[in-house]
């Protein structure tokens, strides 16, 4: 079978490579980025529930706690797992 590509002079077909195999894309990185972000879900959930449990510290300190472990989680998932600084750029850049 000839590999070149190119039509020639006088041809009247031509052949185009077709590849069936293909798995990468936007699928595989859609599905990384759900998992990254329910890791970060779960964490987010454990480390509240641990520090609302958590007998050793008093109401504000819970709640203090509790809510700057959110506030990190949802920065974490913006910025790491959702890459929102690349895709900024990239509008800016585009814009």
């Amino acid at each position: 079978m000839d590999n070149n590509f190119e039509p020639q002079q006088g041809d009247t077909s031509f052949s185009i490579p077709v590849t069936f195999g293909y798995k990468g894309g936007r699928a595989s990185n859609v599905k990384n980025k759900i998992v990254t972000v329910l890791v970060f879900i779960g964490v987010a959930i454990v480390g509240t529930i641990i520090c609302l449990k958590n007998d050793n510290f008093e109401l504000w300190q819970k709640v203090l706690y509790s809510i700057i472990c959110i506030y990190g989680s949802i920065l974490v998932i913006r910025f790491l797992g959702l890459k929102e600084l690349y895709f900024s750029d990239m509008f800016e850049e585009t814009k």
